[in-house]
């Protein structure tokens, strides 16, 4: 079974492009966070950045380096 959470997505303070910024079990803290443009429950990074292109056209990626 997958484990669902609310990625955020948005900008941090020192860039301007749109990443992911992390992840909260609940979507009132996810949407409280600085920088927010969205959030998305999804059970993985690379779904959270799929849902945000089909539904914002955002190009997200999903790897964390």
């Amino acid at each position: 079974m997958a484990t669902y959470r609310w990625y955020i997505i948005g900008t941090r303070r020192d860039s301007e492009t749109v990443q992911i910024l992390g992840w909260s079990r609940d979507r009132i803290a996810a949407l409280g966070r600085p920088g927010v443009i969205a959030v998305y429950y999804a059970s993985s990074r690379r779904m959270a950045a799929r849902l945000a292109k089909a539904d914002r056209g955002f190009e997200i990626k999903w790897r964390k380096y």
